[in-house]
C-alpha cells in the first residue's frame, strides 16, 4: 500500500506533467509557423532552380493521379515557368517528419506545343505545414494529466476536510 507521501507526490508529477506537456505543445504549435513558412520559402525557392532532384522526391508518399481541381494551380517560379500550361492531372506526396509535414504537388503539363511534362504545381496545402499528429495528442495528453492531477489533488483536500470536521 502506497504511503501519503507517494500519493501526494504521484499528484504532483501528474499536475507537472500536465503543465510541461501542455506548455510543450503549445510551443512546439507557435514555431512550427514560422519553420513551416521559412520551409515553404526555401522550398520554393530550392523547386524554381532545379535544385531537389528525382532521389528527394522518391521520398515523398503519392496519392494517385487526379483530375485538376481549383486548388491546383501552375508552378511559375521557375525559369521554364508553367504559367501558360494547361494541368492535365497531377499527384500529392507527403512526408511527415516528427516536427513538420511536408506536402508537395506534382502536375502534368499540356505545354504550348502540345508535349506533355511531369513538374511541380501549387496546391491547396502549403509545401510545409506543422505536424498536429504529433501536436495535438501531447496538448491533450496534457490535459488529461492536468485533469487526474486537479481531480486527484482537490478529492484529497476533501478527504482530508470531512475528516478534520468529524464527519
Amino acid at each position: 500500500m502506497l504511503s501519503n507521501r507517494s500519493c501526494d507526490i504521484t499528484k504532483i508529477i501528474l499536475i507537472s506533467l500536465g503543465v510541461c506537456f501542455i506548455i510543450g505543445g503549445f510551443g512546439l504549435l507557435l514555431l512550427s509557423y514560422p519553420a513551416s513558412a521559412v520551409g515553404t520559402g526555401s522550398f520554393t525557392f530550392l523547386l524554381a532552380v532545379d535544385q531537389i532532384g528525382p532521389e528527394e522526391l522518391s521520398k515523398f508518399r503519392y496519392t494517385q493521379w487526379r483530375k485538376p481541381s481549383k486548388g491546383i494551380r501552375p508552378f511559375i517560379f521557375s525559369p521554364k515557368s508553367f504559367e501558360d500550361c494547361k494541368i492535365l492531372r497531377y499527384r500529392r506526396g507527403s512526408r511527415p517528419q516528427w516536427y513538420l509535414w511536408w506536402t508537395y504537388y506534382e502536375a502534368e503539363y499540356m505545354m504550348p506545343d502540345g508535349s506533355k511534362v511531369i513538374g511541380p504545381a501549387f496546391g491547396s496545402l502549403p509545401y510545409v505545414a506543422p505536424n498536429l499528429f504529433l501536436i495535438i495528442p501531447m496538448i491533450v495528453a496534457g490535459i488529461v494529466m492536468l485533469v487526474i492531477g486537479i481531480v486527484l489533488r482537490t478529492s484529497k483536500l476533501i478527504q482530508t476536510d470531512s475528516v478534520g470536521n468529524g464527519q
